[in-house]
C-alpha cells in the first residue's frame, strides 16, 4: 500500500519536473530518482509485475458498531404526509411541482429582491406568521393557502403552469 502512495505521490512529481525543465536527460534522472526513492521506502519493487495487486488485505481495524439514530421526518415527507391527510396522493405530484420550482423543499429558501420565503414562497413571508424555522407553521399556510384561493394542489399547479407563479 505505501508503494501505491508514493507511486500516487511521484507521478505529478515527475510531471513538476518535466514542466519545469525540458532537458530529457535530467528528466530521466528524475524519475530515476523518484524510482529509488520508492523501492527504497517499500523495500520491495511497487508493482513486479506491472499490474496492481489482486487481493488487497483485509483490515485489523476493529470494526465500530453504531446504534442507529431514529430519523427526522425530512420536510418532503412530512410535506407528503399532510398534503396525502388533506387530499388524498392524487394531489402529490402538483404539490411537488409547485415546492419544488418555488423552494426546492428548503424551509429557508428567501428570495431577497421580493421578500418572498419559505417552502411556498410567501410574498410577503411575513404573513405566514411563523419563523422560517417553522417547517409545520409552514405547511399549514402553504396548503390552507393553496385551499383558499385554488381548492386544490392540482388546480394551483394549473395555475402555476399558466403563469410561471401561483
Amino acid at each position: 500500500m505505501a508503494a501505491v502512495c508514493l507511486i500516487l505521490i511521484a507521478i505529478p512529481l515527475v510531471a513538476y519536473a518535466k514542466s519545469r525543465n525540458a532537458n530529457p536527460k535530467t528528466n530521466t534522472q528524475t524519475a530515476q530518482n523518484l524510482y529509488k526513492v520508492i523501492t527504497e521506502k517499500t523495500k520491495q519493487e511497487p508493482f513486479p509485475t506491472g499490474e496492481f495487486p489482486k487481493e488487497v488485505p483485509k483490515s485489523t481495524a476493529p470494526v465500530i458498531k453504531t446504534v442507529p439514530q431514529s430519523p427526522k421526518t425530512s420536510v418532503y415527507d412530512l410535506t407528503y404526509q399532510h398534503c396525502v391527510e388533506r387530499w388524498g396522493a392524487g394531489e402529490w405530484r402538483a404539490l411537488e411541482n409547485i415546492i419544488t420550482r418555488e423552494s426546492g423543499f428548503n424551509p429557508y429558501a428567501w428570495n431577497a429582491s421580493s421578500g418572498a420565503g419559505g417552502l411556498f414562497q410567501a410574498l410577503p413571508y411575513s404573513k405566514v406568521g411563523v419563523p422560517l424555522s417553522d417547517v409545520h407553521g409552514q405547511i399549514h399556510w402553504g396548503l390552507n393557502y393553496i385551499s383558499s384561493r385554488y381548492g386544490t394542489p392540482n388546480n394551483a399547479w394549473s395555475f402555476w403552469q399558466r403563469n410561471g407563479y401561483y
